[in-house]
């Protein structure tokens, strides 16, 4: 069993009356928790580039759908992977096989599941009618959608993190 450290920031203020402010700022040590946080960072970007993608709806709506489903379905399998799912090889399937495996070993709820096979079905649309008209709230929606998803997956792996820290 791993530990891990924490350290502690002690600032001062300088104002009276302002007090102490203390934040414990966990030291991660243990692979699982150094690629817990690896993913999480990685999470965070890819929610400010789906924030970008909602004002590149307004002028390329299917772009910016096609753009953000791949930075959901990149997370899906990533998150799935850092709970033990390996994997069959490279084929859309991946992604339904780590969904699965998520709703069926890590998730509490299958709120995940519905929203990305909800989301699947409107790109489904996308992809057969390659010149489909897509309104750009349409668009910004879909986008607020996988962003909803992936911010809850985040959520998951904070969880992983603060295991992890503990430990």
């Amino acid at each position: 069993m791993q530990k891990a450290r924490k350290a502690i920031e002690i600032a001062a203020a300088t104002k009276a009356g302002a007090g102490i402010r203390i934040t414990a700022i966990p030291t991660i040590t243990s692979p699982l928790g150094a690629k817990a946080q690896a993913l999480r960072d990685s999470m965070g970007r890819d929610l400010e580039l789906d924030e970008k993608l909602l004002n590149v709806a307004a002028a390329a709506p299917v772009a910016a759908m096609i753009e953000s489903w791949a930075i959901l379905k990149k997370n899906v399998v990533e998150t799935a992977k850092l709970h033990g799912f390996e994997p069959p090889g490279g084929s859309n399937s991946e992604v339904k096989q780590a969904l699965f495996y998520l709703t069926t070993r890590v998730l509490d709820s299958q709120d995940v599941m519905i929203g990305v096979y909800s989301l699947t079905t409107a790109m489904q649309k996308v992809e057969q009618k390659p010149d489909a008209e897509v309104s750009i709230r349409d668009a910004q929606d879909f986008v607020r959608y996988c962003m909803a998803i992936v911010a809850d997956l985040s959520f998951d792996v904070d969880k992983v993190i603060t295991s992890e820290a503990r430990e």
